[in-house]
């Protein structure tokens, strides 16, 4: 039952002078310096690939938005806006293959298209969305809007303002939803 306590060793004292231990030598070793060699080309590789096919890859990508957007229109569109549509996607899908691509229509045609695939996946696609989608895609490529279609998507009935009324409703000094004051 008496243990004895164990006996302090005292750790030998550190020597300012004495070598440092060797170490074994630093950097990657052969198989990774390998295996990121392998991976920087593979990622060329698919650049390349990337950059010879963009015109195919955007293409696909066009007609799959628009075999998405076809499938989920509003019922109240009618056969003339459907007729505008399909073409307007069929010049687009023409002008994308010859490679006659404006940046900036380009980009406003993005934003149109991924709007309009994200709301035709909520079941949410209205007849103004599609109207704008139209006049993008007449826009990006270059087709003339037909006589009697409204060169820009019109404003929903009711969202116009009236002369003499407030448009929101509130008048000067009144809380708005937010509870902050409307100044005039």
């Amino acid at each position: 039952m008496n243990e004895s306590p164990q006996p302090i060793v005292p750790t030998p004292a550190a020597r300012p002078f004495a070598p440092a231990p060797a170490s074994p030598p630093g950097g990657c070793g052969k198989p990774m310096l390998v295996g990121c060699g392998v991976l920087a080309i593979l990622l060329g590789i698919g650049a390349i690939v990337f950059v010879v096919k963009a015109k195919s890859l955007l293409a696909y990508a066009l007609g799959k938005l628009q075999a998405e957007v076809e499938a989920n229109l509003p019922e109240d569109l009618d056969a003339g806006e459907r007729r505008r549509l399909e073409a307007g996607f069929a010049a687009t899908l023409e002008r994308v293959r010859s490679g006659q691509i404006d940046p900036e229509r380009l980009q406003t045609l993005q934003a149109e298209l991924l709007d309009a695939a994200e709301r035709s996946s909520r079941d949410q696609l209205t007849r103004d969305h599609v109207r704008e989608l139209i006049v993008a895609l007449e826009a990006f490529s270059g087709i003339e809007p037909p006589a009697g279609a409204p060169p820009e998507v019109e404003a929903p009935p009711g969202a116009e303002d009236t002369p003499g009324k407030e448009p929101s409703g509130a008048g000067e000094g009144e809380p708005t939803a937010t509870g902050s004051p409307i100044a005039a």
